[in-house]
């Protein structure tokens, strides 16, 4: 497997989170960017309007990519280790 993406959406399909893994030896090539791409259109087809993303702070790569597709990162409650990132769909 070199890639999975994963959309948990609420009861009323208005916000979802995304989650995304790639295998070590494929970060870097687009991939990341190409299944959050993907998601996000498909939650969007899908009437979702909120996406959120949850980080660990060291994961600089995803945070950035997130940011620069318009998620609005912000911190977790009681967890200074984690960052949420959401996006308006």
């Amino acid at each position: 497997m070199i890639a999975n993406a994963m959309l948990a959406a609420d009861k009323t399909m208005t916000t979802a989170e995304v989650a995304l893994t790639v295998h070590s030896d494929f970060k870097g090539k687009g991939i990341e960017s190409a299944l959050l791409d993907y998601v996000s259109k498909a939650a969007k087809a899908r009437g979702i309007k909120k996406l959120q993303a949850i980080e660990s702070r060291e994961n600089h790569c995803m945070i950035e990519l997130e940011r620069d597709m318009g998620f609005i990162s912000k911190g977790i409650d009681n967890d200074p280790m984690l960052v949420m990132l959401e996006a308006t769909l």
